[in-house]
């Protein structure tokens, strides 16, 4: 069918059903079966284009936008745009689309999201980071600051949650 009224979710809940499919009946031909004018295997195809069409970034991540209601089926904790998770989902899926397809260009864009996905990496907490909404709408200069005021705001939220825990 149309991959363009897809929720982001919905190519990676594709990919688990049809691995999960393949690895339990070892029936690959599902693949190339034809639906709708097109194998299953071009309807991913053509997922996959439309996520680097309407989604990838001049840097390699992909921002789904804001208020575009893609995220439906992602817990997202409020954020929207970049994160972290979909990025991470939609560079294995372009590696299985590379196994499943044996195109070169899905493992160079896997490549380039995971590459760029550095950027969202925190070390000192240990776990990628979301790009939240408001930096978006934030002047470039003031940025740095704000992110340095989110995670001081967010330290002590944790630290009041620790202490609030130990006295319970």
């Amino acid at each position: 069918g149309n991959p363009f009224g897809w929720y982001i979710q919905q190519p990676f809940a594709m990919q688990k059903i049809l691995t999960d499919y393949i690895t339990q009946t070892g029936d690959a031909g599902i693949l190339d079966v034809a639906e709708g004018g097109s194998t299953v295997r071009e309807q991913l195809r053509q997922v996959g284009d439309e996520l680097v069409t309407r989604y990838l970034r001049d840097d390699g991540l992909l921002d789904c936008g804001e208020a575009t209601h893609a995220f439906l089926e992602i817990r997202t904790a409020g954020y929207a745009r970049v994160v972290a998770a979909v990025n991470g989902l939609a560079a294995d899926y372009f590696t299985w689309l590379t196994a499943i397809t044996g195109e070169s260009r899905y493992r160079e864009l896997a490549g380039r999201i995971t590459g760029a996905m550095v950027a969202l990496w925190n070390d000192q907490a240990g776990w990628f980071e979301n790009v939240p909404v408001w930096e978006y709408a934030m002047a470039a200069a003031w940025r740095p600051m704000a992110s340095q005021v989110f995670a001081h705001a967010f330290s002590l939220f944790h630290t009041y949650a620790d202490c609030w825990l130990r006295r319970a």
